[in-house]
């Protein structure tokens, strides 16, 4: 295992440069005022950032880069929980004010259709878990009552995910054909 050590050492590197880089660009921001920082991505519509937000995404990288330098976890953990978490509500109080000026939404509400494709995402990863888990309990059977027990809702959860697939499917937003058309 001698690669092992130093494709670790080289992920650390560039943990660490990166880390870096993120904390010298986000404080940048907060002490420069006149920098115009967005959130989201490329585009003409998106929310300029707040001095606020800017502080908490700052104070999130810098736990970040705390716990890549191997700083105490429990601190650095805490700085980018609490960062990450003041970054998302102010980060919504930058849409208000975005769409409170421009009159324009960032974002538009999702269709049915978004909806639909979330839950085939969901109930396609679930039931591929699932499935998983019955063709190992079929090589390898539930010995104990536990596993007996979790084996049982296996089967009934896989069973009503089935059934949510087909009805997924027979409510597909866009039913195309697959014949020519006239």
């Amino acid at each position: 295992m001698i690669g092992t050590s130093h494709n670790n050492a080289s992920a650390i590197l560039f943990l660490r440069v990166l880390g870096i880089a993120g904390l010298l660009f986000s404080w940048l921001t907060v002490f420069r005022p006149q920098m115009k920082v967005y959130w989201g991505r490329r585009g003409a519509n998106r929310a300029l950032m707040s001095r606020n937000s800017r502080l908490a995404f700052a104070i999130a990288v810098t736990g970040w880069c705390l716990g890549v330098f191997g700083a105490d976890q429990r601190l650095a953990l805490g700085l980018f929980a609490a960062g990450f978490a003041f970054a998302a509500i102010y980060s919504r109080e930058d849409e208000k004010e975005h769409v409170a000026r421009t009159g324009i939404p960032v974002r538009k509400p999702p269709a049915s259709k978004d909806y639909w494709l979330a839950f085939c995402l969901m109930d396609s990863v679930l039931l591929s878990i699932l499935l998983f888990s019955l063709v190992r309990d079929h090589f390898h059977p539930p010995v104990t009552d536990e596993q007996k027990s979790i084996h049982g809702l296996a089967i009934i959860l896989f069973v009503l995910l089935s059934v949510t697939a087909v009805a997924l499917y027979l409510n597909r937003p866009e039913k195309t054909l697959t014949g020519p058309q006239e």
